[in-house]
């Protein structure tokens, strides 16, 4: 994010979000999923859930948006797992932003034995799983 001075006014430049998905232990033990978008400017988002590529009904969406000292901004999305939501198949966090030219998309597969963490620094990511990028990656 970048700040200039012009004729007294100040601007500031608009800042893409990194986006990262997680699986966290949520209250009572209850296996949730993160999406964190991180340092973007201005504060207008988008950040939808998706499974199986399908908008998931969001009654059990937390949405927390934070100002940064720096004048960005951070939006964290948890999302309770149901059980009707069978494993091998993708959660995905959609997030769309101004400083975007396309949106960005990053699926998880929840695990039972280990978490996952996808983080991709607000490139946008293909309809691919972070086991394939992983693979590519490592």
């Amino acid at each position: 994010m970048e700040f200039s001075m012009a004729q007294g006014l100040c601007s500031v430049t608009a800042a893409r979000p990194t986006v990262s998905v997680s699986q966290v232990e949520g209250p009572s033990g209850v296996p949730m999923l993160l999406c964190s978008s991180r340092n973007f400017h201005p504060a207008p988002i988008e950040q939808v859930w998706l499974w199986n590529g399908l908008p998931l009904n969001t009654t059990s969406l937390h949405k927390n948006i934070t100002a940064n000292t720096d004048g960005s901004f951070s939006l964290d999305t948890h999302l309770s797992l149901q059980s009707e939501h069978t494993e091998d198949v993708p959660y995905s966090c959609w997030v769309n932003h101004s400083s975007l030219s396309t949106p960005i998309t990053v699926h998880y597969i929840p695990t039972p034995d280990r978490a996952q963490t996808a983080d991709f620094r607000g490139i946008p990511i293909p309809r691919w799983n972070c086991t394939v990028i992983k693979k590519l990656i490592f």
